[in-house]
């Protein structure tokens, strides 16, 4: 899913999440954990190319499928359930309900949107699959520069 669709989608869980709790920090934590989990995509931007780096390509790689190997620490199954269970043993505190609900909005829209074989978002199916990409993600065949590439 698209940078901008997070950031909506996460300024809304965020409103919804005020209105619920009357927790600003709850909130404000529900805002940015909804978009800086997409933090570990430069991680494996870094590991998977050489420099130079750029932000351009970056995008490039990511949204024409050019990624062999992913990696994604924070996108897993594994770790929303730790911190749910986080959040339960600490009586629903406010940074890490927030931080619960951000992460967790924004894997289930990827888990929606983005194509990835029923077990691509747990982390422990992507190490034994040696974090492959084709074995944990569809990825169609793109056009680039008007000819037709599988990747």
């Amino acid at each position: 899913m698209q940078a901008r669709y997070h950031v909506a989608a996460s300024i809304i869980a965020s409103a919804g999440t005020y209105v619920l709790s009357e927790s600003a920090t709850m909130a404000a934590v529900t805002l940015f954990s909804g978009i800086f989990i997409d933090a570990d995509h430069l991680i494996d931007y870094a590991v998977m190319n050489r420099p130079p780096y750029s932000i351009r390509r970056l995008f490039d790689t990511y949204y024409k499928k050019k990624m062999t190997h992913i990696l994604l620490i924070l996108h897993s199954w594994e770790l929303i359930g730790i911190l749910a269970l986080i959040a339960m043993a600490s009586n629903w505190e406010p940074f890490s309900t927030g931080l619960l609900i951000g992460m967790g909005h924004h894997m289930l829209l990827d888990q929606i949107f983005n194509h990835p074989y029923p077990l691509g978002y747990f982390l422990t199916f992507r190490i034994f699959s040696r974090f492959s990409a084709d074995r944990c993600f569809h990825r169609q065949a793109v056009t680039i520069n008007n000819e037709k590439q599988s990747d």
